[in-house]
């Protein structure tokens, strides 16, 4: 008996020492999948939901937070919020603000933009701003949302505004973070937004990031072959963006809605000087800038955010 009892402890424990040697490896081999896996996981603990829905033929992925804790507002009282990723991120770039903000009392959507994270990737799409408006206005006809206070950062701050100004009904408030939409000249090349070799990645995150670090090598190889792979979409955006067609510097002042402007100090991305610039042509803006911060605010921020934000979705 005591035989089998230490057989079966030995088993379990060679078992759990091979579990964890695959993981090890898995880390070491696919560690950006191991990194988008985990921060799903970190949302299924906290009870947020993974969805799709179908719009137009196209396949798009959502993550869904229920309102946990009403406080003042009830659930029908609480406006929906919708959070909107940037160029080349995914929906899983707003795992801080989704449980905050359902934790307020917000029923939360965040959508993977058409092409991006793991929604459809359609050859025939072109990716622009006003295609990826028209996606998200159907994404909320589909989910029953008639208004919604919506977040957007950067490309997705662009579709945010385009989509204020053509579905005024649609949107109660506006959240700009780190945002394009007007003219400026970027602070970095954009073809580093599809790094062809490592040196250019350690570039793109040099002007993502206020500080230097380096990615370890074996971060750096597979995060480059999953860049590769979606660099014809990121291309398209920009081919589109390029364009001008999509601009909004005349169109500015006719935002109706209640507008805070969030933006990293030392994001060397899109400076600050064009967020006080989108400040100065929405008169009815807030604008907030947070130091220390870079591009990525809603990531590596979202202490600093996340406040003023639910501040302001609270005010009447």
């Amino acid at each position: 008996m005591r035989y089998l009892v230490r057989r079966r402890i030995g088993t379990i424990i060679f078992a759990l020492l091979a579990l964890g040697a695959l993981a090890s490896l898995a880390v070491l081999v696919y560690p950006v999948w191991v990194g988008e896996e985990t921060a799903r996981l970190a949302l299924w603990r906290k009870g947020i939901k993974s969805e799709s829905v179908v719009i137009d033929g196209n396949r798009i992925h959502y993550f869904e937070a229920i309102p946990r804790s009403s406080g003042e507002k009830t659930q029908t009282e609480a406006v929906p919020v919708l959070l909107i990723h940037g160029l080349g991120g995914r929906a899983e770039d707003w795992t801080a603000f989704l449980p905050a903000l359902a934790a307020q009392g917000y029923h939360v959507y965040a959508p993977d933009l058409l092409g991006y994270g793991i929604s459809a990737q359609p050859k025939d799409a072109a990716y622009s701003v006003s295609e990826e408006e028209a996606v998200i206005a159907k994404f909320m006809a589909s989910r029953g949302i008639t208004q919604a206070d919506v977040v957007g950062w950067s490309m997705g701050g662009w579709i945010t505004m385009r989509l204020a100004l053509d579905h005024p009904r649609s949107v109660r408030r506006v959240v700009l973070i780190d945002s394009a939409g007007i003219y400026f000249h970027p602070g970095m090349p954009l073809s580093l937004f599809a790094p062809e070799t490592e040196d250019e990645l350690d570039e793109l995150f040099h002007y993502l990031e206020p500080g230097n670090r380096t990615l370890p090598y074996f971060v750096r190889r597979d995060a480059l072959s999953h860049l590769k792979a979606r660099a014809w979409v990121v291309n398209r955006s920009i081919n589109s963006m390029m364009s001008g067609t999509d601009l909004l510097d005349f169109r500015l002042g006719g935002l109706q809605q209640p507008v805070l402007i969030e933006w990293g100090a030392s994001d060397r991305l899109i400076t600050t000087d064009v967020g006080r610039r989108l400040h100065t042509l929405i008169p009815q803006s807030q604008y907030v800038e947070f130091p220390g911060c870079g591009h990525l605010v809603p990531v590596e921020c979202s202490a600093e955010a996340l406040p003023p934000v639910e501040d302001f979705f609270a005010a009447k």
